[in-house]
């Protein structure tokens, strides 16, 4: 593995506005990096940043597209919508405005290499985390947090209940606590069983939630080693 840093401020995700500053700028950064580990050619696996896509999870026949119209901070007919089926009948949307997904697909282009999977940040282990919640007691809680926002993804034997993104901002791992602490009120739960965190203050926050009534762990420390851990898993499906 062989990483870059991006100049601050060329590259700021979000769902309407263009986000790359400088696409050839980008593209330079990743002609040479696919030029270093010799792979021109080869098909690349994309991950869009969690700010830069809206999603949405429903069941009982709701209608997924209507869901994530409403959330849409532009027209509909300029989004480009994904969906993932659970095995109990709920559907997880997403939705990224065309022009925004373009940038980061020119860059791949640019670099000469052809697009595999996209997926977002957050969304990439979803599947497997609901498979695996169904041998899971009572309903459980992912974590993701990152430096800029923190996404909670709620499952209950099987099946995805819901999935929050909330933006964070400095040392705030008491309010991400908190917020965790309110999902059983807002979905009408007795409790949660477990809470699972992973990525920046991951073990901050496990330590501010010592007292809930659920086993809390916490996976890894880091926005660098979530992120690893989400691509690892992209690549897998090629």
């Amino acid at each position: 593995m062989i990483r870059r840093d991006v100049p601050p401020g060329l590259v700021v995700p979000g769902p309407v506005t263009p986000n790359i500053q400088s696409v050839s700028g980008v593209a330079r950064l990743a002609w040479e990096m696919v030029g270093e580990l010799e792979i021109r050619g080869a098909t690349a696996s994309m991950i869009l940043p969690d700010l830069a896509v809206v999603s949405a999870v429903v069941r009982n026949g709701r209608d997924i597209k209507e869901e994530l119209a409403d959330r849409l901070a532009f027209p509909a007919s300029e989004a480009r919508l994904d969906f993932w089926k659970g095995g109990k009948g709920e559907v997880l949307g997403v939705a990224a405005r065309e022009a925004v997904v373009r940038q980061y697909e020119q860059v791949v282009e640019a670099a000469e290499c052809r697009l595999g999977w996209i997926d977002a940040a957050s969304l990439v282990r979803i599947p497997a985390w609901t498979e695996a919640s169904a041998s899971e007691p009572g309903t459980s809680v992912r974590a993701q947090l990152y430096r800029s926002h923190y996404a909670l993804a709620l499952f209950r034997g099987g099946e995805l209940v819901d999935l929050r993104v909330r933006l964070r901002s400095g040392d705030d791992t008491d309010a991400v606590a908190a917020e965790i602490r309110r999902l059983p009120a807002m979905y009408g739960l007795p409790a949660l069983s477990a809470v699972t965190l992973s990525g920046e203050g991951a073990s901050a926050c496990a330590r501010a939630l010592t007292e809930a009534n659920a086993r809390v762990s916490a996976e890894d420390e880091g926005e660098e080693r979530q992120l690893e851990e989400a691509l690892s898993a992209l690549l897998r499906r090629e």
